[in-house]
């Protein structure tokens, strides 16, 4: 309706303007309304463009993602059931406990406090002085730390993982660069050793474990991938090994390490299995 109105309106107006123009030949009825056609035309047209610019198009919403690797529970239920500091320690909550015992890793780290051979009474008076901290709260926060969490975490992720077709060997380790609570591991993959997509099957499955990981764990070192192939009932190692840490945010494919028991300060150590490894610099609380 609105747009037969229209026509007729701009019908008249252009019969009235020829009239007073005194243009005789568009006064005829054709005349007219081809003009008004034309006109009408025109402006449906730009109406619609109008129109197909102004109007938001529909928003289609994003498909969900997959689901992929979410942190294991029985993981996380582990953290929860480690027992509390001791009396000994009662006044300091576990984030100055923890921070304690770090503060004495990285001192050996860096090869400034060795405490292999520090386990009889006063080994550490000398700390207690500088820091006016008793010496009976340093060893106990030092010892609950590391038996009453680290050891008995990496026992329990030991069990976990123990069935696990392609983590073997888990335990929990204190490092310099990976943090207090880094996951030690080797990876299984299986396919042939001449496949060149079998490393690539081997990150992937790092970093999905990485993603399986809760918020406990601080890094992860994967020193092994050992292979399998059942065409020809062999088996061996391949070439990249993976390095990851929690904060700041790291993954690295590494290569093969040459593991050696000896001693070496964190600014020279360059096997980066070693748990005093920090990439060539000092450690850091």
């Amino acid at each position: 309706m609105f747009w037969l109105v229209f026509f007729l309106l701009v019908w008249i107006a252009l019969s009235v303007v020829a009239r007073r123009l005194r243009l005789s030949w568009i006064l005829s009825v054709g005349g007219t309304l081809i003009l008004a056609l034309l006109v009408l035309m025109a402006t449906v047209s730009l109406f619609s463009n109008t129109a197909a610019e102004t109007t938001p198009s529909a928003v289609i919403p994003p498909a969900p993602a997959q689901p992929g690797p979410q942190p294991d529970a029985a993981l996380v239920e582990l953290w929860k059931s480690l027992p509390p500091p001791p009396e000994a320690v009662k006044g300091m909550s576990l984030a100055e406990t923890e921070h304690l015992y770090r503060r004495l890793c990285v001192m050996d780290w860096n090869g400034d406090f060795y405490l292999g051979v520090r386990r009889w009474p006063g080994a550490y008076s000398e700390l207690a002085e500088k820091w006016e901290m008793h010496v009976d709260v340093i060893a106990a926060a030092f010892d609950y730390v590391a038996s009453d969490r680290v050891w008995r975490l990496s026992q329990a992720v030991g069990k976990h993982f123990k069935d696990d077709p392609h983590v073997r060997h888990a335990s929990v380790q204190s490092t310099a660069w990976a943090g207090t609570y880094t996951l030690r591991a080797n990876l299984e993959v299986e396919g042939s050793p001449k496949d060149p997509g079998l490393p690539q099957e081997a990150e992937r499955v790092a970093r999905d474990l990485v993603r399986r990981l809760p918020a406990w764990i601080t890094g992860m070192k994967i020193g092994t991938v050992h292979y399998q192939w059942p065409k020809t009932g062999t088996s061996g190692n391949l070439t990249p090994a993976f390095l990851w840490r929690r904060n700041p945010e790291e993954f690295r494919v590494m290569t093969l390490f040459d593991e050696r028991s000896d001693r070496v300060k964190s600014v020279e150590e360059k096997r980066w299995i070693q748990p005093s490894w920090n990439d060539g610099q000092r450690a850091e609380e």
